[in-house]
């Protein structure tokens, strides 16, 4: 490893840190270079991804939890990138590939999930998660060193500097603002790799014949990366990007870019998942109705009317976050190109 790859992982061991200890917003997440790693998708991809044309298909992805990336390998997809602004999802990924390569189907469950699952509890008019059955086995040391020699030199590196920070206590790293952390129910449902024993065993077999690539870009510079790609996936940082309160842009800005600044990196007959949207659709739809009349918008309501009217296909699948789930709630991910949709 070499003094410059040496001191860039030390530089993002530091800021991560400093980032874990700083102050933050409960209600907004913010990303930067360095921020909280999200141990699992929140998506469900299991909902949405056996639908899309993968096999034998080159596909550029979000890295955020490496969940996409195991999807897809699963899947047959024949390449994979990844881009990320936040360039700790790499030594996250990294760490979650050696994981799979090495540890039993029960044992990495348990290395990455926080909980047994999580409950919605309300207070006054917001509602947050609280875990059930917390997990004490969360980023043991002692399976972490089962893990160690199959990383490579510079993620071996950074996450050596991480436990040694933590004292080699996985309980209060999974505490931490280091991980924004997943309950075992969630992580199952919403991953197919994970759904038994078969499919981990046959997602590591597949992605020993995956070549990866990652890439710190946001999502406006992807269009630099150097590939040409039959699928992309996008999960929901459109979300982030036109939220109208913290948002950058509107809804014409990202979907004129989605249209014809990707161009470059799009093969004849594309398809690029542009968002996932949560709770699309519920039997209910009282709370939308009420932020309107509250807020005179509904946030939900109008991102809809704004994909439809740019004629994207949908796929819906059940949402499998509770409190849509029991008001039989779906979730979609609007698709834009020229490819197949199951």
């Amino acid at each position: 490893m070499t003094e410059e790859v040496t001191n860039n992982v030390v530089r993002a061991y530091e800021e991560t840190i400093k980032g874990v200890e700083g102050s933050r917003s409960l209600m907004y997440p913010t990303f930067s270079r360095n921020s909280s790693m999200y141990t699992f998708s929140t998506e469900n991809l299991s909902g949405y991804i056996g639908k899309l044309d993968v096999a034998g298909k080159d596909c550029l992805t979000v890295t955020a939890s490496g969940d996409q990336i195991f999807s897809l390998a699963l899947h047959g997809a024949r390449s994979i990138d990844c881009f990320d602004m936040n360039e700790n999802t790499y030594f996250f990924t990294q760490l979650k590939i050696a994981a799979l390569k090495v540890l039993p189907y029960e044992e990495f469950i348990s290395f990455f999930t926080d909980s047994e699952r999580k409950e919605i509890v309300y207070r006054g008019l917001f509602a947050t998660q609280a875990s059930v059955d917390k997990n004490p086995n969360v980023y043991s040391s002692e399976v972490y060193s089962k893990i160690r020699p199959a990383l490579t030199p510079d993620v071996r590196l950074y996450w050596d500097l991480i436990y040694k920070h933590f004292n080699n206590d996985g309980k209060s790293m999974a505490e931490s603002f280091l991980f924004m952390g997943c309950d075992k129910e969630t992580a199952l449902r919403c991953n197919d790799y994970m759904h038994d024993e078969e499919s981990y065993l046959a997602t590591r077999n597949a992605m020993a014949g995956v070549n990866i690539r990652y890439f710190t870009k946001d999502i406006m510079s992807i269009h630099e990366i150097p590939g040409k790609y039959d699928l992309v996936l996008l999960s929901n940082i459109y979300d982030y990007l036109t939220h109208e309160y913290i948002g950058t842009m509107n809804d014409e800005q990202f979907l004129s870019y989605i249209k014809s600044g990707m161009t470059p990196i799009l093969k004849d007959r594309a398809n690029v998942a542009v968002a996932y949207q949560y709770h699309y659709k519920t039997k209910n739809n009282q709370f939308q109705r009420t932020l309107k009349t509250l807020f005179k918008s509904s946030w939900i309501l109008e991102r809809r009317e704004s994909f439809e009217k740019f004629g994207m296909k949908k796929i819906l699948f059940p949402s499998v976050i509770s409190e849509y789930e029991k008001d039989g709630g779906l979730d979609c991910v609007y698709v834009y190109g020229g490819g197949k949709v199951k």
